[in-house]
């Protein structure tokens, strides 16, 4: 009976085995904001990938599949990010990152794939979020998930008294502000023993204004905390005005009669020294002064004359006076002292031409002395070219800007580089030419002036080296006619070699021909599409050196 009773159970168990081996398991993961979307996810798993749901490895080598979720916590109310809220992460039901948001209000966390998560998120004075999410099979991928937290219903009270600065006694009847964004949302009087008080929001900025007549106002500036039904106490004092006068002054520029900012503007009585201000963006400044007094007042600003000017009060404190100062600008100069080096040999570079320009206007010409110096007198706050030519150098352009210091005496090194007189290319020896300048006037055989230029300096080189000979070819491209092209490189050829003889070069250093298309350095031959640059790789006039 106990076999049969045996037998009988290993059947049942072997027919379940049997039947869950044939059945892939169901997960019914639900989420309250899922990660995405915001459903209930079905997934069907393996049984191997139900045991990996379930192993307790948290930690993180190269091998492991992992993910990064990352993202901003927001105030639902001001939409701004909130820093220092606490997250915690827990996997099989164990905190695994317990973290607090950046400065930004960020987060990251690295997650295993295919694990299903519980995520906390917490701050005193909002309503929290548990979520239940769970990661995907893809690895080193990232989750970009921002949260949004409302705030709980938090209020705080401030409370205070008003007093005199003189004598310390308490002031009933005095104005009192409460602001928000710098808008007045309650205003009340203090009562006869000066108190005042207010409901406020938790996690706010406000200000608190007091006036009262005959004394001069006060505010503050404070913050609530996300701690609940905490009371504040906030004490001010106001300060008497037996009789206080405002001066408005106003600053302007004499020369275009513009508001000027940032004046410093000094406040003195009987020459002792009381206080300083400047002057804003409209050009205005304030000083509350003594009724019945005479002040100093005086203004200086970079590069404007300096205005002194006496003030008196009367006795009417309740009307502002207004006073225009004007200020001259003064014309601005700094004395530019350089000297030019050879970059090569770090030797200076005498009699040499360099060109001042400002906006692409030639301002001045300056050749350096024997000891390769000069100097430039510049306008300050400008901004100055410099460009140097000096035959076999090539041309140079370099740029400095002023400052707004005036008689500034500022010091500059340009350097200039010499041209390499020859050149391998194409495993022949050549003059070294600037390629860009190598150009006839389209389909004729005339000279354009960048060609003078570069022949001026080639006509330097042949007289550097007497004992060169120069083989000089013109080749086109095969964008024209055949013959047309020969004939025109050999028109070319000759009236290169006739501007040379012209120039001082002997004939018997001078031999040259036009090829045209005959020797193309590619494959852009007659009926071959080819691009522009392509063509113009073939278009080329040669210096060749035939003996040194």
């Amino acid at each position: 009976m106990k076999i049969k009773h045996f037998l009988i159970f290993l059947f049942l168990i072997g027919f379940q085995t049997s039947i869950l081996s044939k059945q892939s398991t169901q997960y019914l993961v639900k989420t309250t904001d899922s990660i995405p979307p915001s459903t209930t996810v079905k997934k069907q798993l393996t049984p191997k990938e139900i045991k990996a749901v379930y192993i307790k490895d948290v930690n993180f080598d190269t091998k492991s599949c992992f993910q990064i979720m990352k993202g901003v916590i927001y105030n639902a109310g001001d939409k701004k990010p909130m820093h220092h809220v606490r997250i915690v992460l827990s996997l099989n039901n164990k905190i695994i990152q317990n973290i607090l948001t950046d400065n930004t209000g960020g987060y990251t966390l690295k997650l295993l794939c295919n694990k299903t998560y519980d995520l906390k998120i917490n701050i005193v004075g909002f309503e929290g979020k548990s979520i239940t999410f769970k990661s995907d099979i893809q690895s080193n991928t990232t989750i970009k998930k921002d949260f949004h937290l409302d705030g709980a219903y938090c209020y705080q009270t401030i409370s205070g008294t008003i007093k005199s600065a003189k004598d310390a006694s308490l002031i009933s009847g005095a104005y009192v502000s409460l602001l928000k964004n710098n808008k007045k949302i309650k205003t009340v009087k203090t009562l006869k023993d000066g108190t005042y008080a207010f409901s406020l929001d938790c996690y706010k900025t406000y200000t608190i204004e007091v006036e009262k007549e005959h004394f001069k106002g006060n505010s503050i500036l404070f913050n609530t905390s996300l701690v609940p039904q905490i009371s504040l106490i906030k004490h001010l004092t106001l300060r008497n005005l037996d009789c206080t006068k405002t001066i408005k002054g106003i600053v302007r520029n004499t020369q275009f009669n513009t508001l000027l900012n940032k004046v410093k503007v000094e406040l003195s009585k009987s020459g002792q020294f009381i206080k300083s201000t400047q002057t804003n963006a409209a050009g205005e400044f304030y000083f509350d002064l003594a009724c019945n007094s005479v002040f100093t007042v005086s203004l200086k600003k970079e590069n404007y004359s300096k205005v002194m000017r006496a003030v008196e009060t009367d006795s009417n404190s309740k009307i502002q006076t207004q006073i225009t100062f004007e200020l001259k600008h003064l014309d601005c100069k700094q004395t530019i002292k350089g000297v030019l080096i050879n970059s090569q040999t770090n030797t200076v570079e005498a009699g040499v031409a360099l060109q001042f320009f400002n906006d692409n206007k030639l301002i001045e010409t300056i050749t350096t002395g024997a000891d390769g110096t000069f100097t430039f007198e510049a306008e300050c706050s400008k901004s100055y070219k410099v460009t140097t030519e000096k035959q076999l150098y090539t041309d140079s352009s370099q740029y400095f800007v002023t400052n707004r210091k005036n008689k500034a005496l500022v010091y500059k090194t340009i350097k200039i580089s010499p041209v390499l007189d020859f050149v391998q290319i194409r495993k022949t020896l050549m003059l070294k030419v600037n390629p860009n300048n190598l150009t006839f006037v389209l389909n004729k055989n005339t000279l354009t002036v960048a060609l003078k230029k570069e022949l001026y300096k080639i006509t330097a080189l042949l007289e550097k080296h007497p004992n060169i000979k120069l083989e000089i070819n013109i080749h086109t491209d095969s964008r024209a006619n055949d013959n047309l092209n020969m004939t025109l490189s050999k028109q070319r050829a000759k009236t290169i070699i006739d501007y040379l003889v012209h120039n001082g070069i002997s004939i018997d250093r001078l031999t040259g021909d036009g090829y045209g298309e005959t020797q193309l350095l590619n494959r852009c031959a007659n009926g071959i599409k080819c691009k522009n640059y392509e063509h113009l790789k073939n278009k080329r006039i040669e210096f060749i050196v035939l003996n040194n």
